[in-house]
């Protein structure tokens, strides 16, 4: 896209991008945070009505933001507006189906679906938009995402189709649901916290330098979450489900061992992708013709630093969430999401670089990821109950 669409474009992409990553939040609730313990806790009998119960759920909240998308077509750009509604929901539909399936600890599945969402439009895009000068636009990147979005949703239907649970035909759960709804939202807060440093970046950016400079950013930031989804599919998915196994059995020794084996893991993915990355940067700049790009090119670096930090924390992070320790999480989440709000307003108001942005979220997340550890660390010692709401 840097190469083929204007700064500009990139840049409101970038923005769609964004909005839908934190809006997905508002949207779902953060609800599988429920189900995922539930499910992990549960025997495979009860899996079904747990699934066709949040799918209900889900109608609800549809039937509630699509008026609003509708509405908002009234005031802004109605064919933007349709593209990021359209893409919001398939995005819920498709990250929900990626998260059911790691619960499962059907991870090869849940890579697969996660493939379509982040980077099956991209195998096609490419060679599109090199090899075919009309499909130079911004629309037509959306439709591919639109239709990549599509067939993750079609596999993980067929997937979860051929998945023999009983108790499809049992009666939604509404008491399950409305309990749900109730221990998910504190980590539901928690999780918009931190989801404000990295989604809001890019409208301080756009503050700092207008629309070009947000394109230039989407890129190195871009290249920085190819890291950490690449993280989050390649080891996260294959240790959380087992640290909540190993808490609601008491064997903590299995889930440090296992949050060990994941630090480690982080490691090995994150250090030689930062080493490539920053070897490739300058090659990559001499292919584009914008001069934005190598006028920000010192984004890459923090912004790769920022996602490293973010897959680390998601260690203790997790050992948290296994504990049941959702207040905690919430309170670490809300001083980082402040830390990195109050830096946002100083830059904003001082005139500062964009570079500094991916800088201050850098330190936002190394000072959360270490409140985390040491939380996780005073658990671990009390041996805290995994109950789903923790005293305190």
């Amino acid at each position: 896209m840097a190469k083929y669409l204007s700064a500009r474009e990139v840049g409101i992409y970038g923005l769609i991008a964004s909005g839908t990553g934190y809006l997905l939040l508002v949207v779902g609730l953060d609800f599988y945070t429920y189900t995922t313990r539930e499910m992990l806790r549960a025997p495979q009998a009860r899996w079904a009505q747990m699934i066709h119960s949040q799918g209900a759920l889900m109608l609800v909240q549809y039937a509630v933001v699509v008026p609003f998308v509708l509405l908002a077509m009234l005031f802004a750009d109605a064919g933007l507006v349709a593209w990021f509604g359209v893409i919001l929901v398939l995005e819920h539909l498709a990250q929900e189906m990626n998260r059911l399936f790691v619960t499962m600890e059907k991870q090869i599945a849940a890579t697969f679906i996660m493939f379509f969402r982040v980077g099956g439009w991209c195998v096609v895009a490419i060679p599109a938009l090199w090899l075919i000068p009309a499909a130079r636009d911004l629309d037509v990147v959306l439709a591919l995402w639109v239709g990549s979005l599509l067939l993750g949703i079609g596999v993980g239907g067929a997937l979860l189709a051929g998945q023999s649970l009983p108790g499809w035909r049992d009666p939604v759960d509404w008491a399950w649901v409305r309990r749900g709804a109730r221990v998910a939202l504190p980590l539901l807060l928690a999780t918009l916290a931190l989801r404000s440093l990295l989604n809001l970046d890019r409208f301080v950016v756009q503050g700092l330098g207008g629309l070009e400079v947000v394109g230039a950013y989407v890129l190195f930031m871009g290249i920085a979450a190819a890291l950490l989804a690449l993280i989050e599919s390649g080891v996260v998915v294959y240790y959380y489900p087992a640290m909540v196994r190993a808490v609601s059995a008491g064997e903590f020794a299995t889930l440090r061992r296992a949050m060990k084996h994941m630090s480690v893991a982080i490691l090995v993915v994150a250090v030689p992708f930062i080493g490539v990355a920053m070897l490739l940067r300058d090659p990559l700049l001499t292919m584009l013709d914008e001069a934005v790009y190598a006028e920000h090119a010192d984004v890459l670096l923090p912004a790769l630093l920022a996602m490293s930090a973010l897959a680390l924390s998601l260690v203790p992070h997790y050992g948290l969430y296994a504990y049941g320790r959702d207040r905690p999480l919430l309170a670490v989440n809300s001083c980082m999401a402040a830390g990195f709000i109050g830096a946002s307003a100083v830059l904003l108001a001082e005139g500062g670089g964009p570079v500094a942005v991916p800088w201050t979220m850098t330190a936002c997340l190394v000072a959360g990821g270490a409140a985390k550890w040491m939380l996780f660390s005073a658990t671990s010692r009390k041996r805290a109950s995994p109950g789903p709401v923790p005293p305190g």
